[in-house]
């Protein structure tokens, strides 16, 4: 599964489209989508893209700077 969490600041969100199931070997495509709320925090917002199957399999930082 792929999945964004730990996101710090508030006001900021991540989604990442479409859920996929790939075989050892394979490749796919994904987008990571942010999305923001009226108000949100000013500065530097940033989370981590998880990729597992029964445990974290890779990882990826995912930032938003708020001016």
């Amino acid at each position: 599964s792929l999945t964004v969490d730990s996101i710090t600041g508030t006001g900021v969100g991540y989604s990442v489209t479409p859920s996929i199931t790939l075989a050892a070997g394979a490749s796919g495509t994904v987008t990571v989508t942010m999305t923001t709320d009226r108000g949100a925090s000013r500065g530097f917002h940033q989370g981590t893209l998880n990729v597992s199957e029964g445990g974290t399999l890779a990882h990826a930082a995912v930032f938003t700077n708020i001016k």
